[in-house]
């Protein structure tokens, strides 16, 4: 269900985005990149949902983000145990910054290339915390 949301988002977002939307994405990303550098992890979770939040926002979408964020709930409280792990949350961040560019070109074929490979990470991330966190799937 994300995954058709996001797709038709940033779809229709490559067609409004302007320069504006681009710098106000852009000091969201940096802040992405100081919670990294400054180990907080809680903070780049909460900057990762505000990156999606924009895109619905400055792209045209704005309910769209409740059904994003149903679907993000079922897997947010797992995928902070990745994120503490700065390896995953600087991949992410690149993929954010992928779909920045494509966004800004109005490239919407790149864009959702970049969404698919972006929400593909889920399944590695969750393969990898149930092999480090067992316990939690009993």
């Amino acid at each position: 269900v994300r995954l058709a949301v996001e797709l038709e988002i940033v779809r229709n977002a490559c067609a409004i985005w302007d320069t504006r939307s681009a710098e106000i994405l852009e000091r969201n990303l940096d802040k992405q990149q100081d919670a990294i550098d400054a180990d907080q992890p809680e903070k780049f979770h909460a900057l990762d949902y505000a990156f999606h939040k924009l895109i619905c926002d400055l792209g045209g979408s704005p309910l769209a983000v409740e059904t994003i964020r149903e679907c993000k709930q079922k897997v947010d409280r797992l995928c902070k145990l990745s994120f503490g792990r700065e390896r995953e949350a600087s991949i992410l961040l690149e993929d954010h910054r992928k779909l920045a560019r494509a966004l800004s070109d109005g490239e919407a074929e790149r864009a959702t290339i970049i969404v698919r490979e972006h929400l593909g990470r889920l399944d590695e991330i969750m393969a990898g915390i149930r092999d480090n966190h067992s316990d939690y799937f009993e």
